[in-house]
């Protein structure tokens, strides 16, 4: 049978229903119960006799926030856009060296094939200069001319297959591919 206390005010029922409920390590436990738990409030500190303690909760709700969440969704796909641009503009560069590290190289291989053609023409002329000077018919400076050209044409060859590693090295540089066991 409730009490006239009980019917009137529910409220120890359910300060027993919630005190049962909360977890233990939420607790205060009784012997600081009667200290005022105040850190920093602007509420005066009421004593408690012991067997009640006072918890304040404040909770904030922003109500409006304005534009500023617009603002910085709008500043957010701005800075996407004009990263994607960077990314694209360096893709772009990376393809642009590729594709003229390319055509270095083709140019290269064909400098060397010129000048591989160039050492069999400055040979043969060499040996026919040195045949004709052995029957003489050829002058000693004729002979000399046409040493000169071979030797110049083996330098050319040289520096043409130089250039042609080269190109082929910033090829593989380019494309991300060069190793350090291509330079043993």
């Amino acid at each position: 049978m409730a009490t006239q206390h009980e019917s009137v005010c529910p409220l120890p029922v359910a300060r027993i229903n919630w005190a049962a409920s909360v977890p233990r390590h939420l607790k205060v436990p009784r012997r600081e119960a009667g200290k005022c738990l105040n850190s920093g409030s602007s509420r005066p500190e009421f004593p408690s006799p012991g067997h009640e303690c006072y918890v304040e909760v404040q909770v904030s709700i922003q109500i409006f926030e304005g534009f500023g969440r617009n603002h910085k969704i709008r500043e957010a796909k701005a800075r996407l856009e004009q990263e994607e641009g960077v990314l694209d503009d360096g893709f772009q560069h990376v393809q642009l060296e590729v594709w003229n590290s390319y055509q270095v190289v083709r140019t290269a291989g064909g400098r060397v094939r010129d000048s591989s053609r160039l050492i069999e023409i400055a040979r043969q002329s060499f040996d026919a200069a040195r045949h004709r000077y052995n029957h003489g018919v050829g002058s000693m400076v004729e002979l000399l001319n046409a040493k000169t050209e071979l030797a110049n044409s083996q330098t050319q060859h040289i520096q043409a297959v130089a250039d042609w590693q080269a190109a082929w090295l910033r090829v593989s540089g380019s494309l991300g591919t060069l190793t350090l066991s291509e330079f043993d």
